[in-house]
């Protein structure tokens, strides 16, 4: 998993540079990008999104945040707060739930949250 975080952050590092030096350099702005919302499935109960931002110079991802109202593990523990191993799950897990809002601001918040970090 963390190699592929390290080949996706580093990937987009490149299209960065690439959409950077193809607009000559320093006049490169965050809204010289193509917005783009993908979700992984269409419709107002997504549990998941993904909000990408892509170059409309090269059309590469330049950035991507993935939302998740869900979480796994949450859901296995959920009725199981008594049993004797649930206090030594609880202070290891890295929850995955990101996202508090309805599914369709999903792509709002990726986006403003993108634009945050950029800056």
């Amino acid at each position: 998993m963390n190699a592929y975080q390290d080949a996706c952050i580093q990937s987009c590092k490149e299209a960065a540079l690439e959409t950077i030096n193809k607009l000559g350099g320093s006049s490169y702005s965050v809204t010289d990008c193509l917005w783009m919302g993908l979700g992984k499935k269409c419709g107002h109960s997504s549990l998941n999104g993904v909000v990408t931002v892509m170059s409309k110079e090269n059309g590469k991802c330049l950035d991507h945040i993935v939302l998740s109202k869900a979480c796994k593990g949450c859901q296995k523990w959920s009725n199981r707060t008594n049993h004797s191993e649930y206090n030594s799950w609880l202070a290891n897990h890295d929850c995955s739930i990101n996202h508090r809002g309805s599914s369709g601001s999903m792509e709002g918040k990726g986006a403003i949250e993108m634009f945050s970090s950029s800056i």
